[in-house]
């Protein structure tokens, strides 16, 4: 029974990646064990199996990382992923950190795109194009987004204050993008 048996936690703008990670592995106690963890700048993320995973299935584990940073070199944005195959299962985890500002959304979606092509591009088919979402049977995508909901500071309270969820919804960049 798989249930409950792996976690995977991602961090944007961390630091001191082996304190975090043994401080979960102490609060998730025995029988978890960390069996990855990666980073790129700020952005951390640690996979947490039960030890019945590594010796009972076949288990398999492999880590990567894109950067979108300044010239898609600075560490500061990107994404760090790890691909996971229990037994027959292939489960892929990805923390990111998107590009931040209110007028960014252009800039945030080449990052998507560019973390989703590039990130395990090794493991793509000769000749196919490539995503990740085509690389395991699940994928699991955390991070900052930076998404913003359209709008100035004081016209987005008031609409909270006035519980005008509709309008915040029909104003929220990533559905937009998520729509478009």
């Amino acid at each position: 029974n798989l249930e409950r048996c792996v976690y995977a936690i991602g961090v944007q703008e961390g630091s001191q990646v082996g304190v975090w990670s043994d401080f979960i592995l102490g609060e998730l106690g025995d029988p978890f064990m960390l069996v990855g963890q990666a980073n790129i700048g700020g952005i951390h993320l640690a996979i947490f199996v039960t030890e019945d995973v590594v010796k009972d299935y076949d288990f398999d584990i492999s880590s990567d990382m894109v950067s979108c940073g300044l010239g898609n070199i600075y560490w500061n944005k990107g994404a760090v992923g790890f691909l996971v195959k229990i037994g027959d299962a292939k489960l892929l985890f990805v923390n990111s950190h998107l590009a931040a500002q209110q007028d960014r959304v252009k800039e945030r979606n080449q990052d998507y795109h560019r973390i989703s092509t590039e990130l395990f591009k090794d493991k793509a088919a000769k000749g196919a194009e490539h995503t990740i979402e085509g690389l395991a049977d699940a994928v699991f995508w955390c991070g900052d987004f930076n998404y913003r909901i359209e709008g100035n500071r004081r016209s987005v309270d008031y609409a909270l204050s006035k519980g005008m969820m509709d309008v915040l919804l029909s104003n929220d960049q990533l559905a937009r993008e998520m729509q478009a």
